[in-house]
This record gives structure tokens, C-alpha cells and sequence, in this order.
């Protein structure tokens, strides 16, 4: 019964709850709940806060992260941080008033372009 009411929890009341929750599970716990969570998530309203520190990019973990994200967008060829960083900037509508990236090594300059000029 918990999970019905979860389920038809009002969109604006669930892109509210799911904007303070993390990139990792935005990205890859959250939008396959269910069909409404999953339409939640391309709120831009979710995407303000964009903190890729949380994504420890140098041990086992976000290993996982990684293969978990590249087999559920079923990502072809070669995996690109900086088109995720991308991807969730653009998804955001400019909406993003928060952002942190990973040291220099996981994104290229080309990123810091494109987040100035968007």
C-alpha cells in the first residue's frame, strides 16, 4: 500500500524530494522506480544541484557506478565523463545553481566552455 502512495505522490511534491538527492541516484536508482519517478527526473527542477564530487571517480565504487550507468543507457562505444557533465547541464535548462567538478583528468576544458556559455 506504501509504495502505491509513493507512486502517486503529486510530480511538483516529487521533483521537490528528488532534487535533494544525489547525482548517482538521479542517474541511476531513481528513474527506474516507476514511470512517474522516472518523468520526475527530467525536471530540470531536479538538476539544480550538480555536485560530481559526490562520484568518487578513483576507487571500486565508482567502478560500479560507471558500469552500472554505461549498461543502463546502454552506452555504445567510448564512455565520455565530459558528455555527462554535459548531458546534465543541458538537462538542467540552465536551472543549475550549484556546481562542482572532479579534478582535471576526468573533464576537459571543453566542459568549463560549455557551462559559461550556457
Amino acid at each position: 500500500m506504501e509504495g502505491e502512495k509513493l507512486k502517486e505522490l503529486n510530480t511538483d511534491c516529487l521533483v521537490n524530494v528528488l532534487g535533494r538527492v544525489g547525482i548517482e541516484s538521479l542517474l541511476i536508482d531513481v528513474p527506474f522506480v516507476c514511470k512517474s519517478w522516472y518523468k520526475a527526473t527530467k525536471s530540470p527542477l531536479c538538476w539544480r544541484q550538480l555536485d560530481f564530487l559526490e562520484i568518487s571517480l578513483d576507487d571500486c565504487t565508482s567502478l560500479f557506478f560507471l558500469a552500472r550507468l554505461i549498461d543502463d543507457y546502454q552506452v555504445k562505444g567510448k564512455f565520455s565523463f565530459t558528455a555527462i557533465v554535459k548531458t546534465l547541464v543541458k538537462r538542467s535548462a540552465t536551472s543549475v545553481v550549484y556546481i562542482s567538478l572532479p579534478s582535471f583528468g576526468f573533464c576537459d576544458e571543453e566542459v568549463l566552455f560549455y557551462i559559461v556559455d550556457q
